[in-house]
């Protein structure tokens, strides 16, 4: 029986009993993998799709948009080449590869601003230019991290430049830089932090994901709105984790800034770490 893409995420949305959920993570993975050998020749064994599925979880991919039934699309690097995943953030499964037409409707300089950051091979000609003095710089934030407009793939793109590790980040406004500055809350910008996702078995994120979902976690502290930490039990063992209710993935702890306080509403006061966050 070959299930339709519809009908594996919507089984997945019917709260599953673990072997359903199994079942389910099964045929969602086996769907993704007819549509990468379809739609770009690439036959990818299971290992292989687990490698895109951790990118993904581990903030190696950057997120295009969210969808219906907590499925997001990501560009994501495969086998060298730029591809658009969708990811189920509820099971953490790759579901399908989108098709090149897909990126063609996406604004061109999205799609090469993914390729500059995700394809290091592609990078290398602007970090060249960069280096050279040839991209033309909008502004410069400290003297490891500036941003600077530059041509490729026929467009004008924004990136960000980290001198002092030789890579490209992504673009931060310079008004999202003022205004993070003036509220003095820590910044995570999307997909930007590059914090280690969690390498656990699936069984275990589950577990962790739903105990901090249902408010079972022992909350730590919040480095957004978004990304928060928490104290996880496995077994009667406490385990650290952050969670991101953005896009539904768990990543290793991280130690709050030093000067870390709460604000009387609820948000943390910390020192902006904006340049830490692209490092």
């Amino acid at each position: 029986m070959v299930w339709s893409r519809v009908e594996i995420i919507e089984a997945a949305t019917s709260m599953p009993t673990k072997k359903r959920l199994s079942e389910i993570r099964t045929r969602q993975r086996a769907h993704a993998k007819r549509r990468f050998q379809q739609r770009f020749d690439l036959l990818l064994n299971r290992d292989q799709i687990h490698e895109i599925e951790k990118k993904i979880a581990g903030n190696q991919a950057i997120c295009i948009e969210a969808r219906k039934h907590n499925l997001k699309n990501f560009f994501v690097e495969v086998e060298g080449r730029l591809i658009a995943v969708g990811y189920d953030s509820s099971t953490h499964r790759a579901v399908t590869a989108l098709p090149p037409a897909y990126l063609a409707e996406l604004p061109p300089e999205t799609v090469a601003a993914a390729h500059l950051l995700l394809l290091s091979v592609e990078a290398q000609s602007v970090v060249s230019d960069i280096g050279d003095g040839r991209a033309e710089l909008i502004y410069r934030r400290n003297e490891n991290l500036s941003f600077y407009r530059v041509q490729y793939m026929g467009c004008s793109v924004q990136i960000g430049y980290n001198k002092s590790k030789n890579k490209l980040v992504p673009y931060i406004s310079r008004a999202s830089n003022r205004s993070c500055a003036a509220s003095k809350t820590l910044y995570f910008g999307p997909q930007s932090a590059q914090l280690p996702g969690l390498d656990v078995d699936s069984e275990i994120m589950d577990e962790f994901s739903r105990q901090i979902r249902s408010m079972a976690s022992k909350f730590l502290w919040r480095y957004s709105q978004s990304l928060t930490f928490h104290e996880v039990q496995w077994h009667g063992q406490p385990y650290r984790v952050g969670y991101s209710t953005r896009y539904g993935t768990l990543y290793a702890y991280l130690d709050p800034p030093s000067g870390y306080s709460y604000e009387p509403r609820g948000l943390p006061l910390a020192p902006h770490p904006a340049e830490a966050d692209l490092e």
